[in-house]
């Protein structure tokens, strides 16, 4: 995530649902992820430890363009090869300004067909999840590696 104070939300939610066990990173240190994850496989392409599941929720939708294209291939390297990652996007550019903002933070609402660009263009492959459309124009996607 991008703020310390949602990091700290997540993590009494982990508590009150009890999901120690399953030791979820929560931050937002890239560099804490691939430093403290259990080693899963070295990628070819970096050092960076690799996963098979990575959730992604509202975030990128706080990303401005700029950044945008590095989170995509951060997400790739650290994606396994055989992985998904769980990535939620608002893609209801006539009911929200496309460059607004949400408390102090960025909100990027961008079309479908901007996703399906970007992620192509790191070897990335998106499909929107079916049964899960909130009113807010959120989508749910799910990225893997293109084959």
């Amino acid at each position: 995530d991008l703020c310390a104070n949602r990091i700290e939300e997540a993590k009494k939610e982990v508590d009150e649902y009890k999901l120690n066990y399953k030791k979820p990173i929560l931050t937002e240190d890239w560099e804490r992820i691939t430093q403290e994850a259990v080693p899963l496989r070295k990628s070819r392409f970096n050092n960076s430890r690799q996963f098979k599941h990575i959730w992604c929720y509202q975030v990128l939708i706080h990303i401005p363009d700029e950044s945008l294209h590095f989170t995509i291939w951060r997400i790739k390297n650290v994606l396994k090869p055989d992985g998904l990652a769980l990535v939620s996007v608002n893609t209801d550019v006539d009911g929200y300004p496309v460059d607004g903002k949400w408390c102090e933070y960025p909100f990027v609402c961008r079309r479908l067909d901007f996703y399906e660009e970007a992620f192509g263009k790191a070897g990335l492959k998106i499909e929107q999840m079916e049964g899960w459309n909130p009113d807010s124009g959120e989508k749910l996607l799910k990225v893997s590696h293109s084959k």
